[in-house]
């Protein structure tokens, strides 16, 4: 369980890292030299079972009957206490089957004649 608070950080540049920032320090970009400053608190606050930052990418829906949103690595909703399914994984290959393939696609092997151009 992660104890500290993740912090967004900016530099004047626009370019942002999360961290976890502690008072006084003094924190530098490392490409850009710039200082960085802290912007805002990542949710979850500190102490959270999840080291995920509450974003889309990484919530998922409990599943119970309260339809809450917890991070993508939690075991048990924090909400209900109920054991969480397995994550599923996104495949990167297409599967083959002509219902899941995009109609582009299926279009795109067909033969087209080129058009003529006359003079």
């Amino acid at each position: 369980m992660p104890a500290r608070q993740q912090y967004r950080l900016r530099a004047r540049s626009d370019r942002e890292i999360i961290h976890e920032a502690q008072p006084g320090k003094r924190y530098v970009d490392h490409e850009t030299g710039e200082e960085l400053r802290v912007v805002s608190a990542v949710l979850p606050l500190a102490p959270s079972p999840s080291s995920l930052p509450y974003s889309i990418e990484n919530l998922r829906l409990c599943g119970c009957s309260l339809e809450q949103l917890v991070q993508k690595d939690l075991n048990d909703c924090p909400h209900c206490g109920r054991r969480l399914p397995a994550v599923e994984r996104q495949s990167s290959s297409p599967s083959g089957s002509p219902s899941q393939q995009p109609a582009a696609a299926a279009t795109a092997s067909q033969p087209t004649d080129p058009p003529s151009h006359q003079s």
